[in-house]
């Protein structure tokens, strides 16, 4: 008797993530995109060093090429009393606890995303 095993699920970590109405998951702050007929299902997600791999119920569904796409370097933004850092000419709400530090700031996805930074350490990534 032979049995086939997926060793990717022992050597790679897994996350799960929510299939949407549009058959789209969001994965560390991007979208993909899942063949039709998955919506309202859970996936398994396994990333690689250049890719994702999308399963549902052990049965490979896509892969993607994956990557972090950086598009611009770190900039500092003061948070505000109000809990807002600006951010080109728009106030984005990060935490009123944090009112008078500074932060760092990084897009990515191709300007869809803003990630927060304190010390290094990501607070909070916001939509844009």
């Amino acid at each position: 008797m032979k049995a086939k095993v997926n060793w990717d699920r022992w050597l790679h970590e897994i996350e799960f993530s929510n299939v949407n109405k549009y058959n789209e998951i969001h994965y560390k702050t991007q979208k993909f995109h899942v063949p039709p007929g998955y919506s309202g299902t859970k996936v398994e997600v396994i990333e690689y060093e250049d890719k994702i791999e999308i399963y549902y119920r052990e049965r490979l569904l896509i892969t993607h090429p994956y990557n972090v796409p950086i598009l611009s370097k770190q900039k500092m933004r003061k948070i505000t009393s109000n809990d807002n850092i600006m951010y080109q000419g728009k106030p984005y709400s990060v935490d009123y606890k944090l009112a008078g530090k500074t932060v760092g700031v990084q897009e990515i996805n191709e300007g869809k995303n803003l990630l927060v930074y304190l010390n290094g350490v990501l607070l909070k990534t916001l939509n844009l």
